[in-house]
Order: C-alpha cells, then sequence, then structure tokens
C-alpha cells in the first residue's frame, strides 16, 4: 500500500503497532498533501467479538 500511495503522490505509512500508528499519524497530519496508513487487520476473532458486542445478532 505504501508504493501504491507513493505512485500517486500521497505520502504512504505501514504501521505494526499501536506505537506505530499513533507516530504515523502524527507525521501525516503534519505532511503537506494526501497520506495514506497502511494497518494490517486480523480478522480471525471477528465473529467472537461481534458476539460479544452484539449478543443477539449472533443467536
Amino acid at each position: 500500500m505504501v508504493k501504491y500511495a507513493e505512485c500517486f503522490g500521497a505520502h504512504g505509512h505501514r504501521v505494526r503497532t499501536e506505537e506505530e500508528f499513533v507516530a504515523a499519524l502524527e507525521q501525516s497530519l503534519a505532511e503537506e498533501g494526501p497520506s495514506i496508513i497502511d494497518v494490517p487487520v486480523d480478522y480471525s476473532r471477528n465473529t467472537d467479538l461481534g458476539a460479544h458486542l452484539h449478543e443477539d445478532v449472533f443467536e
């Protein structure tokens, strides 16, 4: 995603931790022009999380 952003003239940032995200967000807000932050997401527990947040939906 970083190189893709750069191909279109945007700033690209890839993060793996919360601390990296905070730093990338601060940097993005300080940069001129658009910025894209690539955040990998683990979807393997979505059903468990959804059931916990919305018990009536997954019954």
